[in-house]
């Protein structure tokens, strides 16, 4: 009997320390974590937008990507587009940042809103993402100036102390409003002699 039950034990020995050594450091369980710290939630973007934050694994994220997808439409897309990664460590690799810049305008992104899906994937082809929304505005908004009509400085309409400025403006991206437009008014001379501000054009 002493001598089975050694044998035994020696097994169940055996048996754990083999199950120790398969799941040691260099087994990667979990999925990568990931963050969007620019552009922030809601932005209104401009011209090129860079996205940038910051990964974590247990080995190492071999890719992060960027997608956009139409907010009122997800069978609109662009991209992935593929960031670059950067890591706090050389020798563990197992954090770092990210960046991944897009440009709308090269891209072909028309205006409008996305939520953008950020993906992380590690060397096991585990993978995690984050999303946010922002909006692409590279159209200016336009104005139009109804009253005075006068086309041409040659051909100016006469007015007395006082007169009125009548006129439009919208922006398509910005559900039809205009944040603001700066009225100037220049003599002759080229000189600025009024100027008035006015918000929430629609």
């Amino acid at each position: 009997m002493k001598k089975v039950f050694v044998l035994l034990w020696a097994i169940v020995f055996f048996f754990f320390s083999s199950c120790e050594i398969g799941l040691g450091a260099q087994v990667d369980v979990e999925p990568p974590s990931v963050s969007l710290l620019s552009p922030s939630e809601n932005a209104r973007t401009r011209r090129g937008i860079t996205f940038s934050g910051e990964w974590n694994d247990d080995l190492e994220v071999k890719e992060i990507s960027v997608l956009f997808k139409k907010t009122n439409d997800e069978n609109v897309q662009f991209g992935p587009y593929t960031a670059v990664l950067s890591y706090s460590n050389e020798k563990d690799k197992s954090c770092g940042l990210w960046n991944c810049f897009v440009d709308p305008i090269s891209s072909k992104i028309p205006d409008g809103s996305y939520s953008i899906f950020v993906t992380a994937t590690d060397t096991y082809n585990h993978s995690t993402f984050i999303s946010t929304v922002i909006t692409v505005d590279n159209t200016a908004p336009f104005v139009v100036i109804d009253s005075p009509s006068t086309v041409s400085i040659n051909t100016p309409m006469s007015y007395g102390q006082k007169f009125s400025i009548i006129g439009r403006g919208a922006d398509e991206v910005n559900g039809g409003t205009v944040d603001a437009i700066d009225v100037v008014i220049y003599d002759d001379k080229k000189t600025e002699i009024a100027r008035k501000s006015l918000s929430r054009i629609s």
